[in-house]
This record gives C-alpha cells, sequence and structure tokens, in this order.
C-alpha cells in the first residue's frame, strides 16, 4: 500500500510540474507575441521628416537604447550593472568643442578597427553585429549606411 501512495504522489507530482509548465510556455508565448506586435507598431512610428534620421532613431531604439537610454543620456536599464557608465550621447559636440565628430563616432560605433590598447571594451562591436545581419549580402554597404543613419540620429539629438 505505501508504494502505490509514493507512486500516486509521483503521478501528482509530475502531473503539477507539466501544467506549471504548460503555463509557463502559454505566459511566455503571449508576452512575446505581444512584445512583436508591440514592436510592430513602433515601426510605424517617425520622429523626424528626414527618413534617414527616422532609421537611425530604429537603430538606436534596438541596439543602443538598452544601455544609453531613451533619450541616449546614458541611463538604460543595463546602465546600473555596466563597469563604466554609458555616456551620454546628447553632448557629444559639446564635448568636441561644438563640432560633431563623424568619423570618430564611426569608428567608435563600428569598432572592428578600434584597438583594444587596455583590455576590452563594453561597447559591442556593431560593425560585426551589422555584418552578421546582413548575411552576405553587400555587408559592408549595409553597415555603412546603418552607422551613417545612427550618427544622423545621434545629431539631432545634441543638446
Amino acid at each position: 500500500m505505501t508504494g502505490t501512495v509514493i507512486l500516486h504522489r509521483r503521478r501528482i507530482t509530475l502531473y503539477t510540474l507539466f501544467l506549471g509548465l504548460a503555463g509557463l510556455l502559454f505566459f511566455l508565448s503571449a508576452t512575446i507575441a505581444a512584445t512583436e506586435e508591440k514592436y510592430f507598431e513602433m515601426d510605424k512610428l517617425t520622429i523626424s521628416d528626414d527618413p534617414v534620421i527616422n532609421t537611425g532613431w530604429k537603430v538606436y531604439r534596438v541596439k543602443c537604447a538598452v544601455c544609453h537610454g531613451s533619450e541616449g543620456v546614458g541611463d538604460g536599464p543595463m546602465a546600473d550593472i555596466m563597469i563604466s557608465k554609458p555616456a551620454d550621447l546628447t553632448t557629444i559636440a559639446r564635448r568636441y568643442g561644438g563640432d560633431f565628430p563623424d568619423q570618430a563616432i564611426h569608428e567608435m560605433i563600428d569598432g572592428r578597427h578600434v584597438p583594444l590598447a587596455h583590455g576590452t571594451r563594453e561597447m559591442p562591436i556593431w560593425g560585426k553585429e551589422l555584418a552578421a545581419e546582413a548575411a552576405g549580402i553587400e555587408e559592408e554597404a549595409l553597415v555603412k549606411s546603418r552607422i551613417r543613419a545612427l550618427l544622423a540620429y545621434l545629431k539631432s539629438i545634441q543638446k
């Protein structure tokens, strides 16, 4: 009799575990669907009459905002756990004497040709990421156009 009770308890435990996992999967699939719908809706949004700035804003929103924040001031959700605080991207021109340094910022974002003099960098090497997204089709052209669009957006938010 005791063996039957233990076997019954195991079945109940497995059944409960199965129901819990099924509920979790349902919750996750609903959350993912809602998130995808939100991003599809956001793709319809624009912030400028300039389509290049809009493209840059979309790149920024996906690639940069998690660290630099939605307004570019360095207060994204990941900022608190980073070793170095993300830069305030709204003051780039001010830090460079009033002129936005296109080439320097392009190279920093791309990251593929910046020497790592003192260890690693916290910022991803976006040139590699963007090239991977191109899947071999005009990789360099895609990387450059996305970074140029991002630069146009960053110029538009300078204080």
